[in-house]
């Protein structure tokens, strides 16, 4: 492992992996390819068995910190690299994805922020089509993410505080999001495109289970008719999106690839 004895870190880059052995090299090469030095970047296995740990080893002057063992998902593997970080701020790019470009930190890095928590937009890389995800307004953060964790970076010292909760298996970062924003905490919104994100599908389970835990934590800082309202939301938002669901079953793939780029073009 790489040895550095700058006990100034600007970031932590952290990278969890199972079993990524096609998509953690393109990784590794996006963070070690920034035109920025005042990094750590450590990776957190789950005790792959498909070639990615050698994989990984092969870049070992490259990394800081390599762990290798077994979790309880990928909130748990996060959770460990924030006990590991050193940086002063903190940023997770998942195995597969990349920064947008070479300069990211670089320019996120101009200016020194006063906030807690710093986001911005991505790509989206659909296979077919790439598209740019601008945030949405904070005024909707009680509906849910209105920015991807993987276009934000966060004070290592909160997340130190309050880590990933476990009991949410698809949400447990939007409930530390979520959670800041209510309790006050500053954020700053920057023009910046921080990575390209590989779109994966989600399926139909896992879309009423990321409702419902985002109904859950949204709901929990509500009272009476607010929260009724809110409850309601979430209640028609899902039958929709299980309706969208299903209709994408019913169609062809390329017909869905066609509409979907449409939406979005």
């Amino acid at each position: 492992m790489r040895d550095d004895s700058n006990n100034n870190i600007k970031i932590s880059i952290v990278t969890v992996v199972y079993n990524g052995v096609n998509e953690i090299e393109h990784t590794i090469n996006s963070v070690i390819s920034q035109n920025f030095t005042n990094y750590e970047f450590i990776i957190i296995d789950g005790k792959s068995t498909d070639g990615t740990t050698e994989k990984i080893k092969s870049f070992s002057n490259q990394i800081h910190q390599f762990v290798s063992e077994e979790d309880q998902g990928i909130y748990d593997a996060m959770n460990k690299g924030i006990k590991l970080a050193r940086g002063e701020w903190i940023y997770f790019l998942n195995a597969g994805d990349t920064f947008y470009n070479e300069d990211v930190l670089k320019e996120l890095f101009l200016f020194d922020f006063s906030e807690d928590l710093v986001y911005g937009s991505n790509e989206a890389d659909y296979g077919y089509f790439k598209r740019i995800n601008k945030p949405q307004s904070l005024s909707r953060i009680h509906k849910g993410m209105v920015f991807s964790h993987q276009a934000m970076i966060c004070r290592t010292s909160l997340m130190k505080k309050h880590p990933f909760d476990l009991s949410y298996r698809m949400s447990a970062d939007y409930n530390f999001i979520y959670g800041l924003f209510r309790k006050g905490h500053q954020f700053k919104q920057v023009d910046i495109i921080f990575a390209t994100l590989e779109a994966r599908g989600v399926s139909e389970e896992n879309i009423v289970l990321t409702h419902k835990e985002r109904q859950r934590i949204a709901t929990s800082y509500e009272k009476g008719w607010s929260k009724f309202k809110l409850n309601f939301w979430y209640y028609i938002e899902t039958i929709r999106l299980k309706m969208v669901n299903f209709i994408k079953w019913l169609l062809p793939k390329k017909t869905v690839q066609k509409l979907t780029q449409k939406k979005y073009s």
